[in-house]
């Protein structure tokens, strides 16, 4: 644009229409801005007619002067109606007079299509001066993505704070997301009309749930039963039998003929949207996180994402979010409903809610189903409780059988209670095994339990394959304590 903006400004250059084609907020004004505040002297008038009238009235009245930059900003609103044609004669009329003179017009690809397009035969022509004008038009096409320079773009967003927020939220559309995402905003935080507090409330619990870590569409039941919580007691006395056909089409209006609050979902394959969820926008995803970051959501969201959400790690992601602001029977429920469509680990997460909640027995049955599923590990944490429990007995036979089951991680606490019940020799052999299997410090345990000078273990390193490597003695005697200072790198660290 720059070069033939150049060129058109030139002592003597004839006058020039430069059109700018793209879709729908690709940056075919900004661009011509640019390009006209790098290049077209500051002596050039700027013409900028409000509609097709005024730049009839311009051009007859002969206001199109030389040195002048003629704007068009979507060219279609004055070629295209009833006094289209007109226009379009008048401008090839004064595209034949005096320049320097630049003609900028933006266009969408459809519009140009239907200004140039031949009417059928017999039919009457009625684009003909339009198709004309365009005819002899200099084109620069802006492309719908930036898929092709993202290396260029990631470059220039180090350096550019809104385009790194484009580039995060939008992926190659930048352009769109530039565009439309104030706007996204602004319906979102200023609603309007009947329906617009309750299409806000469905944009609210979207948001929430994606920023505690929902990754899959939404239901579109999830967002209808959350919505409550996000209303004041006089918006829910004043819903009408409709609000939620109202909300949602106001959740769902296009937004600068470029992106919605709330979008279909494609199918996974084949054609066409997948019926019931719903995605919110990556604009307002991203609106969402830095905006509601101290928000908690209100009973109503948690509720729904129980009834509705079906996939198990959001339902797990929204249970420790929930456990996380202290809700704990939502996060239990929660992790209920995962362990329900086959996260069997979840019962990990309801044993330690439980005991949290000071029901022993409680927890040790969701461990025992959770080593029922083939979840080992839990023998440990139910050994641990044994253990609390003073039953020792209890917690070394479950010790054993998560050893058997190839726990290992049991052996430092088998080394630590046969060597408290007297049993040395047992004691030295778990204690063998536990350094083999790479947890060393089960030394120092021994060593701190029996009141022995350290120097008489021996300490080992450990190759990258997990294996002992060859062993070495402290260098000094330091009485059954740690020495102030460790070894050094010299004295294998």
């Amino acid at each position: 644009m720059r070069e033939k903006m150049g060129a058109a400004i030139e002592d003597g250059a004839r006058p020039q229409m430069l059109v700018i084609r793209g879709g729908s907020c690709t940056g075919k004004t900004r661009t011509a801005y640019e390009a006209l505040t790098a290049t077209v002297p500051d002596d050039f008038d700027l013409l900028f007619p409000a509609d097709a009238g005024g730049l009839l009235a311009a051009l007859e009245a002969g206001a199109v002067g030389s040195r002048t930059v003629l704007w068009l900003n979507e060219a279609q609103e004055y070629l295209d109606g009833p006094s289209g044609e007109t226009v379009a004669a008048a401008l090839l009329r004064r595209l034949d007079a005096e320049g320097p003179l630049i003609v900028i017009a933006t266009l969408w690809p459809d519009h140009h299509q239907t200004l140039t397009r031949r009417s059928s035969q017999g039919a009457d022509d009625q684009h003909g001066n339009a198709r004309e004008l365009l005819v002899q038009a200099h084109y620069t096409n802006v492309p719908k993505t930036f898929a092709e320079q993202l290396d260029a773009v990631r470059e220039a967003a180090r350096h550019d704070a809104s385009l790194a927020e484009a580039l995060e939220t939008g992926g190659a559309d930048l352009t769109q997301v530039l565009a439309a995402g104030p706007d996204l905003v602004d319906h979102y935080e200023q609603p309007a009309g009947e329906y617009g507090v309750y299409g806000r409330a469905l944009i609210s619990a979207a948001m929430d749930a994606y920023r505690l870590g929902v990754a899959n569409p939404l239901p579109l039941g999830f967002l209808e039963e959350a919505a409550p919580g996000y209303l004041t007691d006089t918006e829910r006395a004043d819903a009408a039998p409709d609000w939620f056909i109202g909300a949602l089409a106001y959740a769902r209006s296009l937004i600068k003929d470029t992106a919605r609050p709330l979008q279909d979902v494609s199918r996974p394959t084949g054609m066409g949207a997948q019926p019931g969820v719903v995605r919110l926008t990556d604009f307002l995803q991203q609106h969402g996180r830095r905006t509601r970051i101290t928000q908690c959501p209100p009973a109503t969201f948690w509720e729904a994402a129980m009834a509705h959400m079906r996939d198990p790690s959001d339902l797990v992601l929204l249970a420790q979010a929930a456990e996380m602001r202290s809700r704990y029977d939502h996060s239990a429920q929660l992790y209920s409903a995962a362990v329900d469509v086959g996260d069997t680990r979840a019962l990990l997460e309801l044993a330690w809610l439980r005991e949290v909640a000071g029901d022993r027995e409680g927890a040790e049955r969701f461990l025992e189903q959770a080593v029922d599923a083939g979840h080992t590990s839990a023998l440990l944490d139910s050994a641990w409780l044994r253990e609390v429990a003073g039953d020792r007995e209890g917690a070394e036979r479950l010790l054993e059988r998560a050893l058997e089951a190839g726990e290992s991680f049991a052996l430092p606490d088998l080394t630590r209670m046969r060597e408290e019940a007297g049993d040395r020799e047992r004691a030295d052999w778990f204690a063998r095994q536990a350094v083999e299997a790479g947890y060393t410090y089960t030394l120092v345990q021994l060593a701190r339990l029996r009141g022995e000078p350290l120097e008489t273990y021996e300490c080992y390193g450990l190759d990258t394959d997990g294996s002992p490597t060859e062993s070495w003695e402290w260098p000094e005697p330091c009485d059954g304590k740690l020495p102030d200072v460790l070894p050094s790198d010299s004295d294998k660290e």
